[in-house]
This record gives C-alpha cells, structure tokens and sequence, in this order.
C-alpha cells in the first residue's frame, strides 16, 4: 500500500533536522564531526601510502649492535641461489676468450635454499665504524700487505681473473728484476688514524679474522654465503641487485672507473695495466673507492647498498668449487673446512662478470687485499 502525503513528510522529519531547523550548537558539533572524519579519511590515505612506500623500498633500517650500524631484515622464505648452465655459458662467451668455463662452473647448479628471516648490514664497515672498534678493542688496524719480492701464484689462486700482479707488469716493462720489490702507498690509514676524507669508505686490508672479530665486537657474525646472495638479488633470481640489465653507473666497478664498457676480459687487462694500477700508484687506493651508499640506484630488492662493485666482502663460509653440488637446502654454511674463505660481490677494478650477485671467489684467510672489505650479519 502506497504512503500518504502525511505519512512521507512524517518520515522525512524522523530522519532529522534541515540544516535551517538545527540550532547553532548542533551546526557546529555537525561541522566538527565531518572534520573528524576527514581527518581520519586523510590519516588512512597517509598510513596506506606509508606502508606501501616502505613495501616498495624494502625492510626499514634498524639499529642493532655496539657500533650502531644500520641493519636490514632480510624475511623468511627460499630464493634461487647460484646460475643456470646456460647464464654461465653466456657469461663465458660475452667475457670473451680468455675466460674459461670452469671459472664460472663453481655457481653451479642453480638450486633452491630456504632460509630464516635474519639482519644484515645495509652498508659495507666504514673505516669510521672500524676506527671505533679499534679505540676500543686494541685490534690492529688495517695496512696493506708488502712482499718483498714476487711469490709464484698458481692460475687457480687467481679466482679465474688472470689479475696481474704489479711485479708481473713492470718485470714485462723490462723496468724491474723479479725480485726487486715495488711498494705503493696503497694505505688508507694514516697510521693509527683516519684521514677525513677516508671516514666513509669502506674498510679494507683486513683478513678474515679481522673482518670476524669486528663483527663479533658488535655482537654480530659474517654473513654465509646464501645470506649473502639472496640480500643482493632478493627471490626473484636477479642477476644483479638492481635487476637483470648491467649498468656501469649503478656500482663502483672496472667499467664505472674505466668510463667505459670493460666487457671482455682482454678490455680489462688492458685497462687495469695501463691505466687502472698507475692511478691507484699515484692517487692511492683511497681514490678510487666510493663512500657506502654512494649509488642510490643500485640498492637490493632489500634496500642493501653496494651489493655490488666497491669492495668484496668476506664471508663466512669455507670456500669449495662443487661447494653447490654437495648444497644443503636449509640455512646452510658452506663445507666444514677449506684452504679458502669465500668473498663476494665484486670490486671498484673488477669487470662486469664479476659483478653478478653469483659471482664467488676464494681468498686466502690472511690475505689483507685494496678490495676486500665486509658487512655484518646476525639472527633475527
């Protein structure tokens, strides 16, 4: 049955007053009750866009340890780890022929590990943070290594790169006997002290040891080898941590110091040879590293900065060639000895090869290298 007039109008006047039947008082209460609620509405929009900011630029940066460095959490769950047959025999063929199949076999197979969620440094130790550790502690600080004359070094201690040492260029110059000794200032410390300049790079001439007491002294540990990687790549099997396409201008590496494509094996030795060991003689090491977090666009799928290129960092894994053959899938460490600790990520005089998130090479323990540096890791 249809309502009658009355009845309508009756209805309407239930619903509430017109804004000319309310009373001054309820004007203002109805005015202050809509501005809640936008405010509320526009709180929303602001949280929402906050939440997806952070979800778009990876974990949020916390402080934790003595030397209140910054960390990433780096969540649970399983990436890819290592390189397909194919992706190695691409990275041979575009290193050209120098490079050798069995240099880059040592990524292989690409498996899948699951690990739990964890911290790492989102920078590489700074020779400020390191200073700190070193006023505290008594440790020694960093120098570089001299040898009074050439040592004979087997191809396979080379990590595949055929790098030539000093001695070896100015002995083929005709310039020096083999064993005369050459030592460049390649310190970056002055003595016990950090120049002003220097605060921001990374530390290097450190071993492995040093690298673990540090870390340790902050109440840390090194990373492992597969805590490392998926940090730098993140789960979608990246090749480098910015993605899949190279780009010199992302990281502090061969090409970036080169200002030019060093793609080729052959293109770098020339390179490192003629130009790359004069300036670091003349400029000193310092000069050619770059402060951590330098390149914004070159950050992990995590927010992890230099991932790639500036300095290898130690690991805390023994290093093995079929270590992935024999993988464990759970949180593994690496095999239960070795001669070698592995390192990771790439240098400021290394070429594009050697900057994919894969890329493993083995260092001596002791050695105390221009371009090896390290980041902390921990439980979360």
């Amino acid at each position: 049955m249809s309502k009658t007039p009355s009845h309508d109008k009756a209805d309407s006047q239930s619903v509430g007053h017109t804004d000319e039947q309310r009373t001054p008082v309820q004007r203002v209460r109805a005015k202050m009750f809509t501005a809640i609620a936008l405010g509320i509405g526009l709180l929303g929009i602001a949280a929402t866009a906050v939440v997806w900011f952070v979800l778009w630029q990876g974990e949020s940066a916390i402080e934790i340890g003595n030397d209140g460095a910054p960390m990433v959490r780096i969540p649970a769950g399983s990436f890819v780890m290592g390189s397909t047959q194919e992706q190695i025999e691409d990275a041979v063929k575009e290193c050209g022929p120098l490079c050798k199949l069995e240099w880059m076999k040592r990524e292989w197979p690409q498996h899948e590990v699951q690990l739990d969620a964890y911290y790492i440094d989102q920078y590489e130790v700074t020779n400020a943070r390191y200073l700190e550790f070193v006023n505290a502690t008594g440790h020694r600080v960093p120098v570089q290594e001299v040898s009074k004359k050439s040592r004979p070094e087997e191809p396979a201690t080379r990590d595949g790169l055929q790098q030539l040492r000093t001695q070896d260029v100015m002995t083929s110059k005709g310039n020096l006997d083999e064993d005369d000794q050459i030592v460049f200032n390649l310190d970056v410390w002055d003595g016990d002290q950090v120049p002003e300049a220097a605060q921001d790079l990374p530390v290097v001439h450190v071993s492995w040891d040093d690298a673990l007491a540090y870390c340790v002294w902050a109440g840390r540990r090194l990373p492992t080898e597969a805590e490392w990687e998926k940090a730098a790549r993140g789960d979608d099997a990246r090749l480098y941590p910015w993605g899949n396409d190279w780009d010199r201008n992302r990281s502090n590496n061969g090409s970036y110091q080169a200002d030019r494509e060093l793609t080729r094996l052959e293109w770098w030795q020339r390179w490192w040879l003629q130009e790359g060991i004069a300036r670091q003689e003349k400029e000193g090491v310092a000069a050619l590293h770059t402060r951590v977090g330098n390149f914004e666009s070159g950050v992990s799928p995590y927010g992890v900065h230099d991932m790639a290129g500036n300095v290898w960092e130690w690991g805390r894994d023994w290093f093995a060639e079929d270590a992935y053959m024999q993988f464990q899938t759970k949180n593994p460490v690496g095999p239960p000895h070795g001669m070698h600790r592995v390192a990771r990520g790439g240098s400021y005089m290394d070429p594009r090869n050697r900057l994919r998130s894969t890329a493993r090479i083995k260092v001596e323990p002791s050695g105390k290298r221009p371009n090896i540096g390290f980041r902390c890791a921990m439980d979360a």
